[in-house]
């Protein structure tokens, strides 16, 4: 299959998580191109995001993300430095495996169905915070899939292992069909995980996102033989959106961390 890549770039998940991605893609398909998209979280974005993280979580959590950020930044270039590694940024990524990368600015924008037509795109394979429209979904041959980082129906929407945590929901990860819904469309494939004793919110999104290159494989071999992985005793169905900075304190007040 010809793969197109929708990303919001960020080197604390994603950056290792695509790499590895076109490492496993590499033998049964072809990556067709990275479109890559401003930061947006609901309606925020750019510095509004960073403004409502510091609303919400507060100045030391504000603080450690951003450390995190930095440090994950720096243990790339050092790599780098060290001969251990052949790239260490974004750019160096795309440029080492001959991917080619277009910025957009909304992936609903005529320019991205007309690139995704282009190319001849088979499957999209999704990670941003934008909603899509039925244009964009109709412009790949087959499907776009999504990541979502819960067990699906329950906790649609943001923060799913935070409101998973605080409603006392499995933890889980889904890989389903973008519909015009938010979260809504047919899943492929799902798994769920053990709690761990001292974990953070961004501890499980990180084992997530370790695993989801062998998970997104797994799911275009599952829609090339037209099969599905049954998820048994689904969840009762749930949505969440952002949480409040009352939310978050129940949150600690439970044991819980964010970071």
């Amino acid at each position: 299959m010809r793969i197109a890549v929708f990303l919001q770039e960020d080197y604390d998940f994603t950056f290792r998580m695509v790499d590895e991605l076109a490492d496993r893609l590499a033998p049964d398909h072809e990556l067709a191109g990275i479109a890559t998209f401003p930061d947006k979280l609901t309606k925020y974005r750019g510095a509004d995001i960073y403004r409502k993280y510091l609303e919400i979580f507060g100045p030391g959590v504000f603080a450690k993300l951003g450390w995190n950020s930095m440090r994950r930044r720096l243990a790339l270039l050092i790599d780098r430095l060290a001969g251990r590694r052949a790239y260490w940024t974004f750019d160096g990524l795309y440029a080492r495996r001959g991917v080619p990368r277009f910025h957009f600015r909304n992936p609903n924008d005529p320019e991205v169905i007309d690139w995704v037509k282009g190319r001849s795109v088979d499957v999209i394979l999704i990670f941003i915070g934008y909603i899509l429209k039925t244009p964009i979904l109709q412009a790949p041959k087959i499907c776009v899939l999504n990541k979502h980082a819960a067990c699906l129906p329950a906790d649609k929407g943001v923060f799913p292992v935070f409101w998973a945590l605080l409603e006392d929901e499995p933890i889980g990860v889904t890989i389903h069909k973008v519909n015009e819904g938010i979260d809504e469309g047919e899943i492929i494939l799902q798994k769920t995980y053990d709690r761990v004793a001292g974990w953070s919110v961004s501890d499980y999104y990180r084992h997530i996102y370790s695993e989801v290159p062998d998970l997104m494989v797994e799911s275009l071999r599952l829609l090339a033989s037209n099969a599905r992985r049954p998820v048994s005793n689904p969840p009762p169905p749930s949505y969440h959106g952002l949480p409040t900075r009352q939310d978050y304190l129940a949150f600690r007040k439970r044991g819980f961390r964010f970071v």
